[in-house]
């Protein structure tokens, strides 16, 4: 086995210990309201038997083997970075929601939910291995080995990131920016209105988060199922969910309360057409910064009253994003 594919099997390694987390960061949560139990039928695991379609067709242009020559003459490893990039963008943008909560008429802070997704695992697998350039046999079991995984937590994986539109050096005065959420209260609305308690969370989103000079992340995790009234129920039903919602019951800054606050993430649309996936545009022209092909250790700072229609701004917006989770989720030594 070469060095590089020694590098690739360590990479995963680091993948899984991040996401099937680990006696000293991802702790274990108090009692829920219901006891969880496993469903019954495999379907309600989003994170078992998914086709990395989209994905592994990216990664075979990578390497030669399937899509059209490129008309214009460049070299596929680039374009299929970028499409690779494009792919976890719009997933990441897919799967998020965020509320802003406005501490002054110059500050605010942004709270950012985003559901691991199999399609995303999909993403950053993808684009750390085009990243590394290390060619893998089996791209496709590559990625339902890292999803399985995650399936066998019988949970749906969060990731919560809180921002501020600016953060001071630590050398300067300044106040503090203290952030307290009641994270064991931060529910998940169940397909029959049950409000389902985090089953898993990190410690430190428990305790006060100083957002005045860095940002702050950590995961959550929810049961796929809880049993009532002798009944497994399942929580996000893919019949009846259409959407994801998180409620919290108050958001703390400074020991003022800023009220309650919702994340509602579209799942599935209520009338589904059975239509053709959207394909990588490889004929494109290159037109991409290879040098923004990386992964990114900090998230991107929100600016206040940008509109939803400025494109140009939430495609950097998203971009930087997908960097930033591909960075945690990999958590490799990037160069």
């Amino acid at each position: 086995m070469s060095v590089y594919s020694l590098r690739w099997k360590w990479e995963c390694v680091l993948l899984l210990i991040l996401l099937v987390g680990c006696d000293s960061g991802f702790s274990s949560a108090s009692a829920t309201a219901y006891p969880v139990c496993t469903p019954a039928t495999e379907e309600a695991n989003l994170y078992r038997n998914a086709t990395p379609t989209i994905a592994n067709m990216i990664y075979q242009f990578a390497q030669g083997g399937g899509g059209p020559i490129p008309v214009t003459g460049d070299n596929p490893a680039l374009i299929a970075k970028r499409e690779s990039l494009k792919l976890l963008k719009e997933q990441i943008r897919k799967w998020s929601a965020f509320v802003d909560v406005p501490i002054s008429t110059d500050y605010f802070i942004r709270i950012t939910l985003t559901l691991i997704s199999p399609q995303m695992i999909e993403g950053v697998v993808a684009s750390q291995i085009l990243y590394s350039e290390i060619p893998v046999s089996n791209f496709s079991q590559e990625v339902l080995n890292g999803e399985e995984q995650i399936a066998k937590r019988e949970e749906l994986l969060f990731l919560l990131m809180l921002t501020a539109n600016e953060y001071r050096d630590r050398l300067l005065p300044g106040d503090r920016m203290m952030v307290k959420l009641p994270i064991q209260q931060m529910t998940l609305s169940s397909s029959s209105n049950e409000q389902i308690p985090p089953r898993h969370k990190d410690h430190h989103l428990e305790e006060a988060i100083n957002l005045r000079f860095q940002p702050e992340y950590g995961y959550l995790a929810y049961p796929l199922a809880v049993l009532k009234e002798g009944t497994c129920h399942v929580i996000v039903d893919k019949v009846y969910t259409t959407t994801v919602t998180i409620h919290i019951p108050d958001i703390i800054v400074n020991d003022v309360s800023y009220g309650p606050q919702t994340w509602n993430i579209e799942y599935q649309p209520l009338v589904k057409i059975n239509a053709p996936e959207k394909i990588p545009d490889f004929q494109q022209p290159l037109n991409f910064d290879v040098n923004q092909f990386a992964p990114m250790v900090d998230p991107p700072s929100p600016i206040n009253g940008v509109l939803k229609s400025d494109n140009a701004y939430w495609d950097d917006y998203w971009s930087q994003t997908a960097r930033f989770i591909w960075y945690h989720l990999t958590d490799t030594v990037h160069q």
